[in-house]
């Protein structure tokens, strides 16, 4: 079971920025959809691309990867207990 774990890990969460992965965000999304049936509470889902271009040598992986975790942190500071910002693709 762990191997199997290991190997879903980047559906669950985002190596560069630590945000939820695809697999959290679905999860998530069909809860709100679910509940909102149910007591009628809106919920919100906003999409951003974020294009980070350039060679890709290991500075630049690495300037990314500080980029990605800068704006995963700016992103949750003003987030609710049960929002969720997920990233669901490569950063």
């Amino acid at each position: 079971m762990f191997a199997t774990m290991q190997q879903h890990a980047p559906c669950l969460r985002d190596d560069a920025s630590g945000l939820s992965g695809p697999a959290i965000f679905a999860d998530r999304l069909l809860h709100a959809r679910q509940r909102g049936g149910c007591h009628s509470d809106p919920f919100v889902v906003a999409f951003m691309d974020l294009a980070l271009t350039g060679a890709a040598d290991t500075t630049r992986q690495m300037q990314h990867a500080e980029v990605a975790q800068q704006l995963a942190d700016r992103l949750q500071q003003p987030l609710r207990s049960g929002d969720t910002v997920a990233a669901l693709g490569p950063l």
